[in-house]
């Protein structure tokens, strides 16, 4: 009877220890993803999304200003 309770609050403690894990497993990943590729990755993708943004609008704005005029004409 004493091992029954023991595994049934190893399973337990093990779901709950696993559900913290996992609850902490993303902080914790995000903490050192952060740091260390918050100052590589900042840069890089503020970099694509400033050239990305302007472009796709730019050309999105020509084009509709093309398809006006070509249709005004």
């Amino acid at each position: 009877d004493s091992e029954v309770p023991v595994p049934e609050n190893t399973t337990q403690e093990e779901a709950n220890s696993s559900s913290e894990v996992l609850n902490n497993t993303p902080q914790i990943n995000l903490q050192p993803a952060e740091p260390g590729t918050s100052s590589v990755k900042p840069p890089s993708p503020t970099k694509h999304l400033h050239k990305i943004s302007p472009i796709p609008r730019l050309s999105q704005r020509q084009q509709s200003a093309e398809l006006r005029k070509q249709q005004y004409s």
